[in-house]
């Protein structure tokens, strides 16, 4: 996968990468992949609390909120 290479390239603990992670789960939500978009979050949320802090926007706003937005969806779909 693409992550892979980006993985390899920034390290896993930049903040580039978290972000970078944070984008393709939101792209996986977005396609109908609610379940590839949570392993993406998991994998982020772990980046960006040490690059970023827990009390950060990044984390409290927009990674709370696509974390919520993937639980739903995938909520809906196994209904």
């Amino acid at each position: 996968m693409m992550h892979c290479a980006s993985r390899k390239y920034y390290g896993m603990r930049n903040p580039l990468f978290g972000v970078f992670l944070l984008k393709l789960a939101k792209i996986n939500l977005y396609l109908g992949c609610p379940s590839e978009a949570l392993q993406l979050l998991a994998e982020a949320q772990g980046v960006i609390e040490v690059t970023h802090g827990k009390q950060h926007s990044l984390y409290t706003e927009e990674f709370a909120l696509l974390l919520q937005q993937c639980q739903a969806e995938s909520a809906r779909l196994t209904l």
